[in-house]
């Protein structure tokens, strides 16, 4: 059984054929992808939409909101769609399709089109009434306040003898 297992180590033989570092294994498989796709950042669009998690979000948050920023580039206003729903944020679109010139022989095609969405577990603390969306050059802000009672509140501090 152990003859069948080639990288465990086996007396009497060379170093090179013991137990390949992981490091190695996992240079191997990126290597073997690489050179079949053309790179990691070069993955043709289909695996790459396998891949991809939607369109990318940063989320930041001060004393009195949360703010979610999203590249949504080449989407127009009225293909997105964003609703507030049990604690969840939604943001759903379509990015349409540009048509391609028959004449140009295109080298490389890495935008993609077709139907994105996204979903984000909203903290307790935020008041999902007063959320409002702006869409400005391909970027989505959604601004969601927090709740009077989780932003806190000033306590004046007195000396003794003060009422």
């Amino acid at each position: 059984m152990r003859d069948l297992i080639p990288w465990r180590k086996r007396r009497g033989r060379p170093e090179s054929i013991d137990r390949p570092a992981r490091d190695d294994v996992q240079d191997f498989f990126r290597d073997a992808l690489e050179d079949f796709f053309g790179g990691a950042r070069g993955l043709t669009p289909w695996l790459r939409k396998g891949l991809d998690l939607g369109p990318a979000v940063d989320v930041s948050e001060t004393d009195k909101e949360y703010k979610a920023e999203v590249e949504l580039p080449g989407v127009k206003k009225e293909d997105l769609n964003v609703t507030i729903d049990e604690g969840r944020l939604h943001i759903e679109g379509r990015r349409e399709e540009e048509e391609r010139d028959e004449g140009t022989n295109y080298l490389r095609v890495e935008r993609s089109s077709g139907s994105f969405a996204r979903t984000l577990q909203l903290p307790p603390t935020v008041d999902e009434e007063g959320a409002e969306a702006n869409f400005k050059d391909g970027v989505l802000t959604v601004r969601l306040p927090k709740t009077a009672e989780s932003q806190g509140r000033k306590i004046e501090v007195k000396t003794s003898g003060e009422e």
